[in-house]
């Protein structure tokens, strides 16, 4: 696996994956993001220095994304995760898949 920082040419991609059914599922909101909408979002991600998105790539098949909103004056991050769905059961196992589909919280410990 290779981690790349995002770029403009992925827009598209992270687009399909906040609109994804699972992703939706485990966002805030679960309502379908336009494509304007989207590209206000992702170029202020890029612009912001406090903003760091990466790709995830097999080889050159891209997995999904991370990104790092870190908040300074708190010395936190919120960190959001996407994965495309084809690499769900790969990366997370079936058993997360099925809590995903069930909308189930995210409560796994992935230390066990």
């Amino acid at each position: 696996m290779k981690i790349i920082k995002a770029a403009k040419k992925h827009i598209n991609d992270l687009f399909a994956w906040r609109n994804d059914l699972h992703t939706r599922k485990m966002s805030m909101s679960s309502d379908l993001i336009s494509f304007e909408s989207h590209l206000i979002w992702y170029r202020s991600i890029l612009d912001d220095k406090n903003q760091f998105l990466y790709i995830g790539l097999n080889e050159e098949d891209k997995i999904g994304f991370c990104r790092f909103n870190l908040n300074q004056k708190e010395m936190i991050a919120e960190v959001s995760l996407g994965l495309a769905t084809k690499y769900l059961d790969i990366v997370l196992g079936k058993s997360v898949r099925e809590d995903i589909k069930r909308g189930t919280a995210l409560s796994w410990n992935f230390l066990k």
